[in-house]
């Protein structure tokens, strides 16, 4: 991710130390990371895309989201988020 986010690196720092600090809980509650796997990926235009990939747990999934956004030729990073609400992908 770090390549193509446009805040500080400091700020991209803390919320890197903020994920990994919820990662013994999320691994308490759904066990042991096994891996990672890409789910798909959605191009809105020319100038919006979003990838999103699970997560996969002994017990369970967790969503990850990426929405880039390309202004002038050069992808940056506009957002990302993470959940366990796996319903979504059956809507």
């Amino acid at each position: 991710m770090k390549p193509y986010v446009i805040i500080p690196e400091s700020e991209f720092n803390v919320m890197l130390e903020q994920t990994k600090l919820q990662l013994p809980v999320i691994q308490g509650r759904f066990g042991k990371i096994l891996g990672t796997e890409f789910i798909s990926e959605k191009a809105v235009g020319k100038s919006m895309l979003q990838i999103t990939q699970i997560q996969k747990f002994e017990k369970h999934v967790m969503s990850w989201k990426f929405i880039f956004y390309c202004p002038n030729g050069k992808w940056i990073l506009n957002t990302f988020n993470f959940d366990d609400n796996i319903r979504s992908f059956f809507e």
